[in-house]
């Protein structure tokens, strides 16, 4: 990756590194003189490097090492059909050095999704431009990772950086915090997919139906397709990776079980995904209904009486399931 060289002022802390190298560098004869303007633009240039690396750069490299990491924890837990015991520390691992309990994840998938993808990777480019373009020693050392969501439909990467950079002239330190943002719409989920010994396989896909616009028709679009809605009682994605049903009160969503994708599709429980691989109704039938108006296909479909109300089913023709 090279990094664009654009033209960016001066900041206040330049100003004044150029201000005490002409105390410390006094020209004694016209040579100096002619060389000052030569420092001057190097000082530039290096200061618009470190700009762009904190504005540009990682924060772009954390968007690809992190999606790439996700596409890779995926694939891991397809091929072992097991869930993560830590996402945060095993994603950082994967997103840093390729790694997965001190195994390579693409020796383990046989699949080269972090092959020169990895952060670590990204770092290594960053020196080779520092000295290839702009003729600088650069270090940029990453002292905190970590991956958390704030909203239902992104995963946000924070990272902590120093970055080091010396010139012939002039030296740079900067401590940073760069958030990257990975939209997780285009994410299989690993929640069903695991769950169903690979019966279910879906893309995370928001629903468009609004609240108030749910209706029979609609929710059997929702059930057919597979997609998503926030659900603050539902886990969230990361949670998910780790087979948690419990609530995520910001960021939940959920999916309904279509019956016809199970090859055991008569469960005692509410086919709302996080309830039905939880069986928070194994032993509470009472609880339950049959939805007995949708097509046959569906006529194995069982909700509790939150979700008839949440989906607007309250219209349709249902019955007690035991």
């Amino acid at each position: 990756m090279t990094l664009a060289k654009k033209g960016v002022f001066l900041t206040f802390i330049a100003l004044s590194l150029v201000a005490a190298m002409l105390v410390l560098i006094k020209p004694n004869n016209s040579v100096q003189d002619n060389n000052f303007p030569v420092v001057q633009n190097r000082i530039m240039q290096a200061n618009s490097f470190v700009t762009d690396v904190e504005n540009v750069y990682l924060k772009n490299a954390l968007e690809s090492s992190g999606t790439k990491a996700v596409f890779a924890l995926i694939e891991y837990m397809n091929d072992t059909d097991s869930f993560l015991t830590n996402f945060d520390r095993q994603f950082v691992d994967v997103m840093r050095n390729g790694t997965i309990n001190g195994s390579y994840i693409d020796t383990l998938t046989n699949a080269e999704i972090m092959k020169d993808n990895t952060l670590e990777h990204a770092l290594s480019v960053l020196q080779n431009v520092s000295q290839d373009d702009f003729t600088t020693n650069s270090l940029l050392n990453i002292t905190g990772l970590s991956a958390y969501q704030q909203d239902p439909w992104n995963l946000k990467v924070r990272a902590n950086a120093t970055l080091f950079v010396q010139t012939e002239s002039a030296s740079w330190q900067r401590n940073m915090t760069v958030i990257a943002l990975i939209p997780i719409q285009r994410f299989a989920d690993p929640y069903p997919f695991v769950n169903s010994n690979a019966q279910i396989f879906n893309i995370i896909n928001k629903s468009m139906v609004k609240s108030a616009s749910w209706n029979v028709t609609s929710f059997e679009e929702h059930m057919a397709l597979g997609t998503y809605i926030q659900n603050p009682a539902a886990p969230n994605f990361i949670m998910r990776f780790m087979n948690q049903s419990s609530s995520s009160q910001c960021c939940g969503i959920e999916s309904i079980i279509n019956p016809p994708l199970l090859s055991d599709n008569d469960e005692t429980e509410s086919y709302a995904d996080y309830l039905f691989y939880s069986r928070a109704y194994e032993n509470n039938c009472a609880q339950l209904y049959n939805m007995t108006e949708f097509y046959p296909d569906y006529s194995k479909l069982k909700l509790d009486y939150g979700h008839i109300l949440l989906y607007n089913l309250t219209g349709a023709s249902f019955e007690d399931a035991c």
